[in-house]
């Protein structure tokens, strides 16, 4: 049985859509207003990993895994993530096909991702 070759392409389209006077009003008013929530979580969050950086030195020297004080918990975690290898599968004389069957795709939750101008997709 020969092999088959199968190629896969991404495409998109555009479709143009007239916005009433209102909804780009709203669009303008809500997406601006994002953006400046997205530049102060930006602030707030290069603060937050410095105060997370010196809290983590104290926790090193004192050469623990989990401190707690005040309330608050410092823990490191280090997990191990597992990985499976489809190469060394397939070297191992599993087929692609029995890779494939074994494989499960499972829907997840829907979200909007909104992408201000001059931004790099971050969410």
């Amino acid at each position: 049985m020969p092999a088959t070759v199968s190629t896969t392409a991404t495409v998109s389209t555009t479709r143009e859509v007239t916005l009433t006077t209102q909804q780009r009003t709203t669009l303008r008013t809500n997406l601006r207003a994002y953006q400046q929530i997205v530049d102060q979580i930006k602030v707030l969050e290069v603060a937050k990993s410095k105060h997370k950086v010196k809290v983590d030195q104290v926790r090193e020297d004192l050469g623990e895994q989990s401190i707690e004080l005040d309330g608050f918990t410092v823990t490191l975690v280090a997990p191990i993530r597992k990985t499976l290898n489809q190469k060394k599968l397939i070297a191992q004389g599993v087929t692609m096909a029995q890779i494939e069957n074994a494989t499960e795709h499972v829907p997840v939750r829907a979200y909007t991702k909104i992408t201000p101008p001059g931004t790099k997709d971050e969410e």
